[in-house]
């Protein structure tokens, strides 16, 4: 059951036929999708509840349209009170097939999820195995998958998403400190009528972090490199952009190409 066939799908966005501008898609066997779908059933409810709302990404009631709505409202409330925001858009190189298996189940026994359930999940990734074309006199090779999750499985995106959770909370733990010293430079929107700091939104694997400071926005984007890249993940850094609304200072040596939009 820990074997699958892979079949390589176009970006759409993609014009370039290099091999990174295809997404490996896991053709799964059917009971094997059953299966994951019911384990799924049983933790989403706990997954959802461990996963910050600033995460928008496969979960019922949480969409892209939220975040847009309070990335722009942000950003409108800087123009009025003419205050230099600062954001960085993160993108992550292969991001589904690179993070650490070990990672992942980190991310699940960390939050105290069932013991008899991980084992279950963990023996989804013990030794799995991926066959596919080489494109060769129509010939196939099967290799063992050390990393990653299966694009085309329920399971895996909320996987991936949690363990992703334990990479922020991580960065943010070794913030708090500098926090504390930058508070007015973080932004603060109203959460139940109670003013919260602010400084990232994600769906999926796509995360936006924000500040009124240029290096501290920096320093931000590089603590969370520092922990991603602990679990198998690397920042893109051709895809990676800065964005700024300034109305008071220039740019200081800004380290992430700065750009006036963002797809």
């Amino acid at each position: 059951m820990n074997e699958c066939n892979i079949v390589l799908i176009k970006k759409p966005s993609s014009i370039s036929n290099d091999i990174s501008s295809f997404r490996p898609i896991s053709i799964l066997q059917t009971i094997f999708k059953i299966y994951t779908g019911t384990l799924l059933e049983r933790i989403q409810d706990k997954i959802e509840n461990c996963v910050s709302s600033s995460q928008a990404g496969f979960f019922r009631k949480r969409n892209t349209l939220n975040q847009i709505l309070q990335f722009c409202t942000i950003i409108q409330t800087s123009r009025e009170y003419k205050k230099d925001l600062y954001a960085i858009f993160i993108d992550f190189k292969k991001a589904f097939d690179s993070v650490n298996h070990s990672w992942l189940l980190y991310s699940l026994a960390i939050n105290d999820f069932d013991e008899e359930l991980v084992k279950r999940i963990e023996a989804l990734y013990r030794s799995p195995k991926a066959t596919f074309s080489t494109g060769i006199n129509n010939s196939y090779t099967t290799i063992e998958v050390k990393s990653g999750i299966r694009q085309g499985d329920t399971l895996s995106p909320k996987l991936f998403i949690l363990l992703l959770e334990i990479i922020l909370k991580n960065a943010q733990h070794d913030l708090d400190d500098c926090f504390k010293n930058e508070e007015s430079n973080l932004v603060k929107i109203m959460i139940d009528g109670t003013p919260t700091v602010s400084f990232k939104l994600e769906f999926a694997d796509d995360i936006v972090i924000y500040t009124y400071d240029q290096k501290l926005t920096e320093k931000i984007a590089q603590v969370i490199e520092y922990h991603a890249r602990k679990t198998g993940l690397e920042l893109n850094k051709d895809k990676t952009k800065m964005m700024a609304t300034q109305y008071k200072k220039k740019l200081d040596n800004p380290i992430y190409e700065v750009v006036s939009n963002y797809k």
